[in-house]
């Protein structure tokens, strides 16, 4: 079992990983629009 600073910190990176992907989604996405429209 994980302690609960350990759970606590895997929670933050994971959030981060995800909050990360999806900004970097988002520039993908918008850098594709405006060069292919």
């Amino acid at each position: 079992m994980l302690s609960e600073e350990q759970e606590e910190s895997l929670i933050g990176k994971v959030g981060a990983v995800f909050v990360f992907e999806r900004i970097r989604l988002k520039r993908a996405k918008l850098s594709y629009e405006t060069t292919y429209t």
